[in-house]
């Protein structure tokens, strides 16, 4: 049973690293934003499979439960505190749930943590991790032969799209860029290691001819082991080429600078700690490019010569062109000032997980609002989300986690010898890099996973001080009968797994396949056309399927509503309303200060004045309340204006387009039509 439950376990760690792989739709079953939630849903599912099967396996077998690791209590700690922001966040359904298009709330969190867990508990060696970055390393390779084929427009699969930066099965360039600065980085790991051998050579002499003959045999392997060492070099090298490519083909500029980073610390590292041979002399010439191809990328872009030798948006071309007034820079720079805004509002512990957009909306000026009408629900900025979200406590905590894994990397630099010392360096040189592209970007279901396996093997390296953990089972040799299990015990063990995997069933229904049972239903309000009724029943359905994430499709049908109103019958209006009344209440409920919940449900009040007049002060409270909570959005302004027209209040609803076009000139365009109801209106 001990070797049934350890090789299970370790084949689902291994299928959990095929997450970035995942597409919920064709020829998989479909949901809404396909990139995010099938891979949310598929990784809390083997999780939720691994824990339960983890939980048997160190109750049975108490030598795999996992030792006192500082990394590791800091982890479940940040866990605790992110739970606490949650509760005492501005929306703590959002905090733990999140939304279909991040999945990144305190739910998914714990299970990614949990996925830590159980890693240090099932690979207990150095070989067990390196199988582990291997098969990484060969998911990362299939994701970037992915990508040369969406590039170069082979059709392979059809969403993979051709035109512009990739994003393969990711869903967007970022992504891509993230998840491939940390498997280049292990590839040149696993590449360098592999040259060091694993036991010194010794030179024995005066041997018999029997041990000779042993040891011409024992050549005959190391023959076949060189060989097959030739194929997996020869593997490395090429997931770094491609890895490389695709990172050049993604354009991100971020993930650029984050392996640039990686680079000169692993440059730097080697020469401090490292042996003086020839990886020394190539790390040292690794420094003097990364200088040189600095110095040129300064001297194109102060001189001007961006146009010639830009050519398209892979990340060189990006990078050079990276300017103060980039509208990427400016957006991104503009988050930052506003989480830093939001922070001071809510210092200790923060808005709450997933609520930077609250924050952001209701400390955005109309200076920035001219810049771009777009929100940020993340910062961009990993640091700075932190601070806004959870506060000083959270990202203290977070820093925590990141400053005790340097501090255990550093810390046992010295005791490793140079073979385990050579790859240690560049496990730390690819946090470094994932850490740096963090600080303009942020975690998502499809990047997230490589912070979780770096983080575990440098718990590892804590609790085994680098050394093979010894094993209660020998997978190479049966045990004799003594020391088997009865078969009392066996069957015990069975039952025990037996009802932990129905609990476990039971977990994954509730939470996994009725949020992917919500987020398919959902599609069918897209699909063809159909009358209002049918389309309520599907948004009342997937509603109803899943409570914690209904705010979407919420928004989705109030939105409907507003485009078929026109068309609507008298009953199905009656019916719209009565949607609305039900649905708005549980959703300001749960979000009650996103602007989001009702701005739109305002709309349909005002539409539905013909059928009842007290609907119009219901609608324009609900404008007035949206403009509290975000006072600079141009959607908002522009709909208290339109909303005190509703009221016949002509005089306020021109004050409030004059003051806020006052501030924000740019926004001429979209009170345009609220102008020429008011002129005409005076002119009568």
């Amino acid at each position: 049973m001990e070797r049934f439950l350890l090789t299970t376990i370790r084949l689902l760690c291994f299928m959990v690293l095929l997450t970035p792989l995942i597409v919920m739709t064709d020829p998989l079953p479909q949901t809404f934003f396909p990139f995010i939630v099938g891979k949310s849903l598929y990784a809390r599912t083997l999780i939720e499979i691994l824990v339960g099967l983890s939980f048997v396996l160190i109750i049975r077998y108490p030598s795999y439960r996992p030792n006192w690791s500082w990394l590791l209590t800091i982890m479940i700690m940040y866990i605790a505190i992110v739970l606490l922001a949650a509760s005492t966040g501005v929306s703590p359904q959002r905090s733990i749930w999140s939304t279909y298009e991040r999945m990144s709330g305190w739910v998914d969190i714990t299970h990614w943590y949990l996925y830590s867990v159980v890693l240090i508990c099932s690979h207990r060696t150095f070989a067990d991790w390196k199988r582990l970055f291997n098969i990484n390393l060969s998911i990362s390779l299939v994701l970037g032969l992915l990508g040369l084929t969406q590039y170069y427009g082979l059709g392979f699969l059809p969403y993979l799209q051709e035109g512009g930066r990739i994003e393969i099965t990711l869903g967007n360039p970022t992504y891509v860029g993230a998840y491939m600065v940390v498997n280049i980085l292990i590839g040149i790991g696993l590449f360098i290691q592999s040259y060091y051998p694993d036991n010194p050579v010794k030179v024995v002499t005066g041997v018999s001819r029997s041990v000779r003959r042993r040891n011409k045999s024992s050549k005959i392997d190391e023959s076949s082991d060189s060989s097959n060492l030739i194929y997996i070099r020869s593997f490395w090298v090429l997931s770094i080429f491609v890895g490389l490519f695709t990172l050049f083909l993604s354009g991100t500029r971020g993930a650029f600078l984050g392996l640039i980073a990686g680079l000169i610390v692993f440059s730097v590292s080697y020469i401090k700690w490292g042996d003086k041979d020839i990886i020394l002399k190539a790390v040292r010439i690794s420094i003097a490019c990364i200088l040189i191809l600095g110095l040129i990328a300064l001297i194109i872009n102060r001189n001007g010569f961006v146009d010639g030798v830009r050519g398209g948006d892979n990340v060189v071309s990006r990078a050079i062109s990276t300017g103060i007034n980039d509208a990427s820079f400016q957006g991104r720079i503009s988050s930052l000032k506003l989480g830093l805004k939001g922070f001071t509002k809510k210092p200790l512990m923060g808005w709450g997980p997933e609520n930077f957009t609250i924050a952001y909306d209701r400390h955005l000026t109309p200076e920035i609002a001219a810049q771009s009408t777009s929100s940020f629900d993340q910062a961009h900025n990993k640091i700075v989300e932190e601070l806004t979200t959870k506060g000083i406590v959270g990202l203290v905590f977070y820093l925590s986690i990141w400053g005790a894994a340097f501090y255990i990397l550093f810390r046992n630099l010295k005791n490793q010898i140079n073979r385990y010392r050579v790859f240690t360096i560049l496990i730390g040189s690819a946090l470094i890099g994932y850490f740096v592209q963090n600080l303009f970007l942020f975690d998502t279901p499809g990047t997230i996973g490589q912070f979780i396996i770096l983080m575990s093997f440098v718990i590892w390296i804590e609790i085994t001080k680098g050394k093979d953990a010894e094993l209660s089972y020998d997978l190479s040799v049966k045990r004799i009968s003594k020391n088997k299990l009865s078969e009392y015990h066996e069957f015990i063990t069975a039952s025990c797994l037996v009802g932990v995997l129905i609990f476990v069933g039971i977990i994954a229904y509730q939470l996994n396949y009725k949020t992917y049972q919500a987020s398919n239903t959902l599609l069918g309000t897209l699909i063809g056309k159909k009358e209002w009724s049918a389309k309520q029943i599907i948004f009342n359905d997937s509603i109803e399927q899943f409570g914690p994430l209904a705010n979407y499709p919420r928004i989705i049908a109030y939105n409907q509503i507003i485009r078929d109103w026109p068309e609507l019958s008298a009953e199905d209006r009656l019916q719209a309303l009565e949607f609305v009344n039900k649905q708005g209440v549980y959703g300001t409920s749960s979000e009650p200060e996103d602007w989001r919940m009702y701005v739109p449900v305002s709309t349909i009040f005002h539409l539905g004045v013909a059928l009842d007049p007290a609907y119009n002060s219901r609608g324009n409270n609900l404008a007035l309340k949206a403009a509290e909570l975000a006072p600079n959005r141009v959607e908002v302004v522009r709909h208290l204006s339109r909303s005190y027209l509703y009221m016949g209040e002509f005089d306020k609803a021109k004050e409030t387009m004059n003051n806020y076009l006052e501030t924000n000139p740019s926004a001429e365009l979209q009170f345009r039509s609220i102008s020429e109801a008011l002129d005409t209106l005076s002119s009568q």
